[in-house]
């Protein structure tokens, strides 16, 4: 026996599809029971035949659940496999691959023994769920699964493949089509979902994990912490999620911190996402990164260094400000407009954050000599006076 009971494999974005999902399959099943098993009357009326193969019942039938136990397997299932897949395909691709897989598994199962039997009812979600495992299988085959697992006497639990973990249900399922038949089970609706979602994925042609990104993702489903991760490990991740700002941002700061150099794709995701990272992401962390990208010339636009110095003014962060304010003015791209505003304001956080009247008159002498037009003219002229008034205190 063995029965997954974890998946280290997080999802790439909110799985609200499949919470609806599980919250429609329950509040079905509180509808059509009688607490431990399906009523009767509403197996006659919902469930799937030979004799009633239509859109309808095709979809009713993947709702009904025949008792407590399948539906509390089934839900599970959904729970493991359906976070990662709508992850990685969104809502809308994952809702295709689960009905389509349920179709699927349903037509098989018809057309294999539902002309013989054509009044016997077929009903559940296994064969979208099992669709949903062949999405995975096809989108994280390298995927850890934590597997619970008895053999006679002996229990334990092991990590599996994604790979092997398909390999068992669907070498299952083939066995019971062929051998353990009567046993109850849908073994043909299981392996049509399976194709079926297999298929399905494959035509949208979805980035797919490496080997090393499952293995990453393993390590951070262990910790919960990306900062415990390697660069070598934030990068194989984001090949296979390359818009996730909070894992470029850790990719890139990792790879500061840790002094092996930033690869040229790690500073290109960080360029290309950056306009979202300062709408999102920990402006102090935002602007570390930045003020080291930005000391070669023209990595960042003056526009976003200028953004993320201002808001870091009001975090109190003077330092990283000050970097970045002179990155701007060591950039040959920055226009005159540019270098009077990053001087003003270098010259203001040494008089006013920083209370260094010796560092802040040379700006302001600066703005006054070059810009004496300038919008920052009259207050840097200000500023002089009263810092260079004999025995002044300064205000």
């Amino acid at each position: 026996m063995l029965l997954p009971v974890r998946s280290k494999n997080p999802p790439e974005s909110l799985p609200i599809a499949t919470c609806l999902l599980i919250g429609i399959n329950v509040l079905v099943y509180a509808l059509t029971s009688n607490g431990f098993e399906i009523r009767p009357d509403e197996l006659e009326r919902w469930a799937i035949r030979g004799d009633r193969f239509d859109l309808i019942h095709n979809v009713s039938a993947l709702f009904l659940h025949a008792d407590l136990f399948h539906l509390l397997g089934n839900m599970w299932f959904l729970y493991l496999f359906g976070f990662a897949v709508e992850g990685r395909l969104r809502s809308a691709k994952a809702l295709t691959v689960y009905f389509g897989a349920g179709f699927a598994g349903s037509g098989l199962q018809q057309l294999t023994l539902g002309a013989a039997n054509p009044t016997i009812p077929s009903l559940g979600a296994s064969g979208a769920i099992m669709g949903l495992m062949g999405a995975a299988l096809f989108l994280f085959p390298f995927a850890q699964i934590t597997c619970a697992w008895a053999w006679y006497y002996r229990f334990g639990t092991s990590d599996w493949p994604m790979w092997g973990v398909a390999l068992w249900y669907v070498g299952f399922d083939l066995l019971g089509a062929l051998v353990l038949k009567g046993d109850g089970i849908g073994h043909f609706a299981h392996l049509g979902g399976v194709s079926g979602g297999l298929v399905l994925t494959a035509a949208f042609r979805p980035r797919r994990d490496s080997e090393a990104a499952s293995e990453a993702k393993a390590e951070f489903s262990d910790t919960k912490d990306l900062r415990m991760l390697t660069p070598a490990d934030l990068s194989a991740m984001a090949a296979s999620n390359p818009d996730d700002t909070t894992l470029v941002l850790n990719w890139i700061y990792t790879s500061l911190v840790e002094s092996r150099g930033v690869s040229p794709e790690c500073c290109g995701a960080f360029v290309r996402l950056l306009p979202e990272m300062i709408q999102r992401e920990p402006i102090q962390t935002v602007g570390f990164v930045a003020s080291a990208i930005a000391k070669t010339p023209g990595e960042l636009s003056i526009h976003h260094l200028f953004e993320i110095a201002s808001r870091l003014e009001h975090a109190g962060d003077s330092a990283t400000v000050l970097r970045l304010y002179q990155a701007i003015l060591n950039d040959p791209a920055a226009s005159d407009r540019d270098q009077e505003a990053a001087t003003f304001r270098t010259a203001r956080i040494y008089d006013y954050t920083l209370r260094d009247a010796m560092r802040a008159i040379p700006g302001y002498e600066h703005i006054v000599r070059q810009y004496p037009m300038g919008p920052f003219a009259n207050t840097s002229r200000a500023r002089l006076a009263l810092l260079k008034a004999p025995g002044s205190r300064r205000p």
